[in-house]
């Protein structure tokens, strides 16, 4: 019989919040840290299980069955559900005879703001009188017998550590007790700048949120977040063989960089990898091979799956590279639906298709923001919002990071202010999760290069010394620029600009004078006009471009002469 208390409109409590126990320590299984450590699982599992017990309320109970005029205050349900896990969690370290601040922090946070974003731990340990007032109210109009139905009726096999009485809940011993926590925040966790806290604060705050939205957001069986594609690194050899062979110096050193990535032996405690070729020796390819490889090991030794995870600097290298990768895969015959791969970035749709299915809309963003597949193309906002930063939507997805292999395209690309930072938290991921990282780029910083080099540099860089720069120091305007120009008909131009504007400008004159062999891009043309173009690019039908600095990172295309606006020297390179 169920208990008469809802959590959602046609959930019962019971039912959410054990599938949330039963989500959340599904994904925790995979996390060896918590896995093996039966104190972090019972705390995981209090703040899972009190996360929503501040529905159970009468005054949330009128509000889900359409009484919109129930007190705003008083309906709320988070920072209940917070003192419940506070309290539950404090009763347990001291039954353990543990003295454990940190965990009695994360069993207090991260109820109160699993429906919000995270902020500076001093603004939430304070409880003032009002607070106190409204908690007492919500208390007392908590329906015991139904509450004790829904405890009943939850679904755990652990469930002594939530055995609870509200009578038992002393306010003004919750109080005292977070302004404890408060000089704890300020002594230890400010002063001392420790990303321990950091780390762990972001994997359980994913682990609550994601359980919590995938149980309600997926209409279709959980089953799907757990599937898991097995891929041999083979794949890549399989098409590569198939590619036309050519006769020239640049085919053989991609040849001699496939092979050398081919043959080398995987180490798993190695963790953090550079990929620094000239640009050209299909890096795509190497850093997937590798991934590959490092997943496969993997899985032969640890019985897991690891997920690959591409990241990049802009939309339209991500569209190349998804393609050179959706080729392989086809190349093999494996069928590409987005539970084995994934694009996304803010312009993706939310179609999920698993085998021949298409996922209902909350289905698919739930599964699609969650980065729910084995192999995701994603932005570096995408990627560095979810492990830097505060945001609830981004940081939901931060423990999907803990099992995989992380390839960092055109590193550099990152703005220098962030290099030291970004570096310090993937070097502490590494050391802590089963996270590899792959570093590549043809122009890597110093900062960056803390690992194993992939590939010999000295054998490829010093025989592709293709171009020569030519700097002309005299200030020109954009008038006298493009009067000064004399293109010869049978060579192919890229003229890149700092500022929209003056490459219109540039674009306007050349156009003028070759009517049907300029194309131009910037960040104003909409993306899929803009590949649109990049296409033409490719195939040669345009022998004339006039970009902004999109063009810089990665975008596949050759021209026999460039015109770069004053730049830095790296941008140049």
């Amino acid at each position: 019989m169920n208990s008469g208390l809802f959590s959602h409109p046609e959930r019962f409590m019971e039912e959410h919040i054990s599938n949330v126990l039963e989500l959340g320590l599904k994904f925790a299984d995979n996390i060896e840290n918590i896995e093996k450590n039966k104190l972090l699982k019972d705390i995981l599992s209090i703040i899972l299980f009190s996360h929503d017990l501040g529905k159970s309320t009468e005054y949330f109970q009128k509000y889900i069955k359409g009484n919109n005029s129930v007190n705003k205050e008083l309906r709320k349900h988070s920072l209940l559900g917070a003192v419940i896990g506070l309290y539950l969690t404090d009763r347990y370290l001291k039954k353990q005879n543990i003295d454990n601040k940190f965990l009695l922090i994360l069993s207090y946070i991260l109820p109160k703001r699993h429906h919000s974003d995270l902020e500076d731990f001093m603004y939430d340990f304070t409880l003032d009188d009002s607070e106190i007032e409204a908690l007492e109210k919500q208390i007392k109009s908590i329906d015991k017998e139904k509450f004790k139905k829904f405890f009943n009726n939850l679904i755990f096999e652990n469930k002594e550590i939530f055995l609870f009485d509200f009578n038992e809940i002393d306010l003004k011993q919750i109080q005292k007790l977070l302004r404890e926590l408060k000089t704890f925040v300020r002594k230890e966790i400010r002063e001392k700048q420790n990303l321990e806290y950091y780390i762990n604060t972001l994997l359980f705050y994913s682990l609550l949120l994601d359980a919590d939205k995938s149980d309600v957001g997926i209409k279709t069986d959980k089953k799907i977040l757990f599937k898991q594609q097995d891929i041999k690194p083979s794949i890549v050899e399989n098409y590569v063989k198939n590619l036309n062979k050519q006769n020239n110096l640049l085919y053989k050193l991609r040849e001699k960089a496939y092979n050398e990535i081919e043959n080398q032996e995987i180490d798993l405690s190695q963790k953090l990898y550079t990929l620094n070729l000239p640009t050209g020796m299909g890096k795509t390819l190497l850093s997937f091979k590798y991934a590959l490889k490092i997943a496969d090991k993997f899985k032969q030794e640890k019985g897991k799956d690891l997920r690959i995870i591409y990241v990049l600097p802009f939309l339209s290298i991500i569209e190349q590279n998804y393609k050179v990768i959706e080729n392989v895969l086809k190349h093999n015959n494996i069928n590409v639906d987005t539970n084995l791969m994934l694009k996304y970035h803010h312009l993706t749709g939310l179609n999920y298709r698993d085998e021949e299915e298409t996922l209902d809309y909350d289905s698919s963003r739930i599964l699609i923001e969650g980065f729910n597949s084995k192999i995701t193309i994603t932005t570096f906002m995408q990627f560095f919002y979810s492990i830097l930063g505060n945001k609830n939507k981004m940081i939901r997805k931060f423990h999907k990071f803990t099992n995989s292999v992380i390839i960092l395209d055109e590193v550099q690309s990152i703005p220098t202010r962030y290099w030291l930072l970004i570096k310090q938290l993937l070097n502490s991921l590494s050391e802590k999760f089963n996270l590899y990282v792959i570093y590549t780029t043809a122009t890597l910083p110093d900062i960056f290069i803390n690992g194993r080099n992939l590939i010999r540099e000295e054998g490829y860089f010093n025989q592709v010394n293709r171009y020569k720069i030519e700097v002309d120091l005299k200030p020109k305007t954009i008038s006298e620029f493009c009067n000064s120009l004399q293109l010869e008909n049978d060579k192919s131009y890229l003229f890149i600009l700092n500022t929209v504007s003056s490459a219109k400008d540039v674009y306007n004159y050349l156009k003028e004078r070759y009517p049907n062999e300029v194309i131009y891009l910037s960040t104003h043309v909409v993306p899929k006009e803009r590949l649109e173009r990049i296409e033409i690019l490719k195939a040669k039908n345009k022998r004339i471009a006039v970009s902004t600095q999109l063009i810089e990172a990665g975008v596949d295309v050759d021209f026999d002469v460039v015109y770069r606006d004053f730049a830095p020297l790296d941008s140049i390179i």
